[in-house]
């Protein structure tokens, strides 16, 4: 049980600060980012919609990630970590096959300087992360609705497992 906890606590780590940096990274250049998303194989009525609903996305994964103390919002930030780097991966993966006429990625940190094969072997581990992330949480939550600490029920004090512990530590 301690070890499931550690690997979803770690999981929880890697994903936050992947959407963190990312979010905050869009967010600190907002012209740029709109004008990236322009020069995307996207439809122009989506742009805008996708400039607001990306970083709003990402930060929502944060938060729901970052809640060391309730196992549904982690759940959910793992699901939605998975639905975000789903929708990235096809569209990385539809460049790498050619079904757009040009690659206009510009993605910003360390997968700026990513092949596009490169960089959607990236997408498939973060995306392969989530959902190790979803089935571990999930599993975590079954068994502690059958111990019968559940959030909202009559457990009077917080559940706190060694991953939380540890991240909390590493919070400090």
């Amino acid at each position: 049980m301690k070890t499931k906890s550690i690997i979803i606590t770690l999981v929880r780590l890697t994903l936050l600060a992947l959407w963190g940096s990312v979010a905050v990274e869009k967010l600190w250049d907002l012209s740029g980012f709109h004008s990236t998303l322009r020069r995307q194989p996207i439809p122009e009525w989506s742009t805008d919609i996708l400039f607001w609903l990306l970083p709003l996305l990402e930060l929502g994964a944060v938060v729901l990630l970052a809640w060391p103390q309730n196992r549904k919002r982690i759940y959910q930030g793992m699901w939605l970590s998975a639905i975000l780097m789903l929708g990235f991966t096809l569209f990385i993966l539809f460049g790498v096959l050619d079904w757009y006429e040009k690659r206009p990625c510009s993605c910003g940190s360390i997968i700026n300087g990513l092949s596009w094969n490169e960089h959607l072997w990236f997408n498939l581990t973060f995306l392969t992360l989530s959902c190790a992330g979803i089935i571990l949480s999930k599993k975590q939550r079954g068994s502690a609705d059958k111990d019968g600490a559940t959030e909202g029920g009559s457990a009077k004090r917080p559940i706190n497992t060694t991953g939380d512990f540890l991240f909390n530590r590493l919070k400090k």
